[in-house]
C-alpha cells in the first residue's frame, strides 16, 4: 500500500491485513497496532518520526525495514518479526544525556531486535549512516552503544553487492555491503 500524502495512520488501522508493501514518503506517525499481524514483506517509511506500540509486531513475512529518521519507537513495535534480515535507520542526530553523547532515538522495550533474523542464521543487518560527529565519535559507535546487546548486527550503510537467495526468506539477501572510499598515493594524489 502506498501511503504517500498520508501524515498519520491511526491505531489498528490496518491490523491483520494482507498488505505486501507498506511505503510512504510523507508518513510521520504510525499508531499503536496499526499494522500488527500484517502480511507485509517490506516497510519503507522515509519520513516517519514516531512508531506506536506493537505497530508492526508479529509481521510473519516482514524481511526489510526502512525507518528513515525515526525518533521514537514504542514498545514491541517490531516484536516477533522473525524474518527481518535488513533494517535501515537514517537518524544521525545526537543528544547529550548525563554528559554522554547518544543517538537521539527513544526505543521502548522489545521494540527492535527481539525475534529478528531467526530464519537467516544470525545474518541480520541493521544499517546506520556513515558519519563522524564533531566529537570524533561515529554514528555507528553511537548506535552500537545504544544497542550494545545487539551491536554485532549494526553496520554502516553502503552499496549491496553479491546477491544470493536464502530459502527461508522469499527475498534476495546480500552477502557484502561496501562503501566508496578515496585512496591517496604517496604523492598526495587521489585514485
Amino acid at each position: 500500500i502506498n501511503l504517500d500524502n498520508v501524515k498519520e495512520v491511526g491505531n489498528y488501522a490496518f491490523y491483520n491485513t494482507n498488505l505486501g508493501l507498506i511505503q510512504s514518503k510523507t508518513l510521520e506517525k504510525v499508531g499503536a497496532h496499526a499494522f500488527e499481524y500484517s502480511k507485509a514483506s517490506k516497510v519503507d517509511l522515509e519520513k516517519v518520526v514516531e512508531i506506536g506500540e506493537s505497530a508492526f509486531a508479529s509481521g510473519e513475512n516482514l524481511y526489510e525495514i526502512n525507518l528513515g529518521n525515526v525518533k521514537k519507537i514504542d514498545a514491541n513495535a517490531f516484536y516477533d518479526c522473525k524474518k527481518v534480515v535488513r533494517a535501515f535507520i537514517s537518524n544521525s542526530t545526537e543528544k547529550m544525556v548525563n554528559n554522554t553523547e547518544t543517538i537521539d532515538l527513544e526505543v521502548g522495550e522489545n521494540a527492535l531486535f527481539t525475534g529478528w533474523g531467526e530464519y537467516v542464521d544470525g545474518r541480520l543487518r541493521v544499517y546506520v549512516p556513515n558519519k563522524t560527529k564533531a566529537s570524533g565519535k561515529t554514528i555507528l559507535d553511537l548506535y552500537k552503544e545504544k544497542f550494545s546487546d545487539n551491536s554485532n548486527y549494526i553496520y554502516i550503510m553502503g552499496n549491496d553487492i553479491k546477491e544470493y537467495k536464502y530459502m527461508a526468506v522469499e527475498s534476495s539477501l546480500y552477502e557484502y555491503t561496501v562503501r566508496q572510499v578515496t585512496l591517496s598515493d604517496h604523492k598526495g594524489g587521489s585514485t
